[in-house]
């Protein structure tokens, strides 16, 4: 990934011979709170911060630029030394060495635009999943609670002449027909909330998806380390202070009852996903499923109990 605020020296040009092998982000790195959510979105593990705001010009005239780009906003969110210590931080287990995210992420990419032509990037964030299945020649839909989230993807989008439908909505609230995509993607979202907001979530998958659609997610297991911290709400449920966001709600499952609650599925694979991260300058271990499951197509999700909290 390449993050530049494209002031005085920035050239978007630079990268356009390596497109396929980034992702442009145009930011601050000064922005506290959206450094933050990129960090933790794409799972940044290395930043590397390489000489910004530091022509000898603007230092002389200037130097408080110089120390809020580089000395203020490495030391205030341990972004620079602490996430480039690599001896740390490379620590990432998956159930299956065939790709970074194990079996999961490796059947994801056998589809192809002829077999399972609409993908919805349910929750995209920044787009990254969705930009790719465009490259791919998917007819992709993202949503996104976000507004400023999906002004970043269309505009990455149109750098890349790549058309891509988005709408800013809820994860509960998907302004889409009944059976309309092949493939359903959730990267770190649906787990947000209460179990029941957990189940209703993937029963509304379940509508969405057309007969023997895909549906891929990612959720925390009650070993992550955001797991016990904060305000318990629920059975297994937190407004959790280890957050990138604290106070954000998650629910924490385990494999038997995320197992039940896909009721209406036939799952492919589930793989374990494990490693640390830094957060605020602190170690944590994360501990996430990677779930690939296949819409049953003679269930009927009308009579599909959302559970209780």
């Amino acid at each position: 990934m390449v993050l530049d605020l494209l002031t005085y020296a920035g050239n978007r040009e630079n990268l356009h011979d390596i497109e396929d092998l980034c992702l442009f982000v145009q930011g601050d790195i000064a922005d506290r709170p959206f450094i933050e959510q990129l960090l933790s979105d794409e799972k940044i593990d290395i930043p590397v911060n390489s000489a910004a705001e530091s022509h000898y010009s603007l230092a002389v005239l200037d130097p408080s630029r110089f120390f809020r780009t580089n000395a203020d906003s490495g030391r205030r969110r341990g972004i620079i030394l602490r996430h480039a210590r690599s001896d740390k931080y490379p620590c990432r287990r998956s159930g299956n060495v065939e790709s970074l995210g194990g079996r999961c992420h490796y059947n994801l990419k056998l589809q192809s635009p002829e077999s399972h032509p609409a993908v919805l990037d349910l929750g995209c964030g920044l787009g990254r999943h969705a930009i790719a299945f465009a490259k791919k020649g998917f007819r992709v839909t993202a949503t996104e609670a976000s507004q400023r989230a999906i002004d970043h993807l269309q505009s990455r989008a149109e750098q890349l002449d790549l058309s891509i439908a988005t709408h800013v909505c809820s994860m509960l609230e998907q302004p889409f027909h009944q059976s309309l995509f092949d493939i359903v993607l959730s990267y770190n979202v649906i787990y947000h909330g209460r179990k029941s907001h957990f189940v209703e979530a993937i029963g509304r998958v379940w509508n969405l998806l057309k007969p023997s659609g895909l549906f891929y997610f990612t959720c925390p297991l009650r070993k992550d380390g955001k797991y016990g911290y904060g305000e318990c709400i629920a059975p297994h449920t937190y407004a959790s202070t280890k957050s990138v966001t604290p106070g954000d709600i998650h629910y924490f499952t385990d494999r038997t009852e995320l197992c039940e609650m896909l009721t209406g599925f036939t799952i492919c694979s589930i793989d374990l996903d494990e490693g640390y991260w830094n957060n605020k300058g602190e170690e944590q271990f994360f501990s996430n499923w990677q779930v690939l499951a296949q819409k049953v197509e003679d269930y009927s999700n009308e009579k599909q109990d959302v559970g209780s909290d």
